[in-house]
């Protein structure tokens, strides 16, 4: 069993916007830089919609945008562009002040990069000290999970809900199976306090990308 959750670390809610993939990198960031407290989930979506070559109409972001935000800009302190989730974030005066630039610089990330998507990979990239973000194809079952925590595989042929971005903040066994501890974005009250346990069956199956970030030289063994 690896478990990160070693610290006052509450977990946040995203509301009503596709700004998964945000919250998830700003978790795995922040797991990197403790001494530097809360980082903006806002600064960085907006730094991965300027990257991500979709649509001007779509909502959400890349994992691919997020690692190339964080390496270019880096990812100012949650005072800086505090998060709302009623922000207009298509508006023409959307994006950070000057000194929220300014503040990021020094948090650019020099190592980031893709990993598959498999359990066993995903699990050794943990045992480093990594907090991998994961891209899922999403089921009704993550909105029927309890105060357990226990996230269930969906039943065959149940309609995909869409796409959703989450860190891995550790695994557990359960019996003869592992699961991993994934840190979501939608607030305190779902799941066990906003954590949720997730079977490497449904990596397995519905795991589409997922992505390291990484201090050159900062992980440690076990």
């Amino acid at each position: 069993m690896v478990d990160r959750r070693d610290r006052p670390w509450p977990v946040k809610d995203q509301g009503s916007r596709g700004t998964c993939v945000a919250f998830a990198g700003t978790a795995s960031h922040e797991a990197l830089r403790p001494a530097d407290g809360e980082l903006s989930e806002e600064f960085l979506y907006w730094g991965s919609k300027q990257r991500d070559g979709l649509p001007a109409d779509v909502d959400g972001t890349t994992l691919e945008a997020m690692g190339a935000a964080l390496s270019d800009i880096g990812q100012s302190t949650a005072d800086q562009w505090p998060y709302d989730d009623q922000t207009d974030d298509r508006a023409a005066e959307y994006g950070p002040t000057p000194e929220a630039l300014m503040d990021a610089e020094p948090r650019r990330l020099d190592d980031s990069g893709s990993i598959d998507p498999e359990p066993e990979q995903l699990i050794a990239a943990i045992d480093r000290g990594i907090l991998p973000v994961i891209g899922l194809v999403l089921f009704r079952t993550w909105h029927e999970t309890t105060s357990d925590g226990r996230i269930g595989l969906p039943d065959p042929g149940a309609a995909p809900l869409g796409g959703h971005a989450v860190a891995l903040v550790g695994y557990r066994s359960v019996g003869a199976a592992t699961e991993f501890i994934v840190r979501n974005s939608w607030g305190q009250d779902w799941g066990d306090d906003g954590y949720g346990y997730l079977p490497t069956e449904y990596v397995e199956h519905y795991g589409v990308s997922a992505w390291r970030l990484e201090l050159r030289g900062s992980t440690t063994d076990g």
